[in-house]
């Protein structure tokens, strides 16, 4: 069913609850304004390449999705609960045009009325886990900032005592800058090999790590191998 353009309508995925991770996906279409109040939350991911062979039984009829996608609706859905949720490739035509255009465009209102926004990284495995485990103990520590370009920011800090990953309180000079070995984990290489050292040795690498005094152990060269691991997925190379 079209999109009333004049009421600014966007579609939305109810997704009907299922007991089994393994249940064939059900869902139903819904009409909306852009400014009603119906609460949704909005899912962002990569689409992948590969051919949509998964299924997804939306309003009746069967809807080919691709395997990225059906994972995230297989981790969102409740066993009890219907799931609202915005999903671009879904909730777009992506046939027409007009809409496409119309819809690109107000994306970000979209994602801001949203209740949350979910970002969808892939399936979970050991290395993930551990990554996810390391960031959320980090949230407190938040003297510590890691810059997107060389190198670790500096300032005094304490370290909380729940932050079981660094050892002591230490005091950081500002001229105590980490460049070199982090340069080498932050490649534009765009090919695969950038991303594929084995465990051992990035772990080894990482171990050699020191912040203005705060030697990493094992298990921290451990962490930060898995966090980078974890930002080596496609997530964090799309487009937007």
């Amino acid at each position: 069913v079209p999109l009333d353009l004049v009421a600014e309508e966007i579609r939305l995925v109810v997704l009907l609850p299922a007991v089994n991770y393994t249940d064939p996906l059900f869902a139903l279409f819904a009409h909306e304004s852009m400014y009603g109040k119906v609460s949704y939350q909005c899912l962002s991911y990569t689409w992948g390449t590969g051919e949509a062979t998964s299924e997804l039984t939306l309003n009746g009829q069967i809807f080919y999705i691709r395997k990225n996608l059906e994972d995230a609706l297989r981790n969102l859905r409740s066993d009890t609960d219907q799931t609202t949720v915005w999903i671009d490739a879904i909730c777009i035509d992506q046939d027409n045009l007009r809409e496409r255009s119309r819809q690109v465009a107000r994306m970000h209102q979209i994602y801001e009325n949203a209740d949350c926004v979910i970002a969808w990284l892939g399936e979970a495995d050991e290395d993930s886990d551990l990554a996810m485990d390391f960031i959320a103990n980090a949230r407190g520590y938040s003297s510590m900032e890691i810059p997107l370009d060389y190198g670790w920011d500096a300032g005094e800090a304490e370290v909380p005592e729940e932050f079981e990953y660094f050892e002591d309180t230490v005091e950081v000079d500002e001229s105590e800058i980490i460049q070199a070995k982090t340069a080498k984990y932050r490649s534009r290489d765009s090919s695969p090999a950038a991303g594929n050292k084995g465990k051992g040795a990035l772990e080894d690498e990482f171990q050699g790590l020191s912040l203005a005094g705060v030697k990493w152990k094992e298990k921290d060269a451990r962490c930060w191998a898995a966090i980078f691991r974890l930002l080596q997925r496609p997530y964090f190379r799309r487009m937007w």
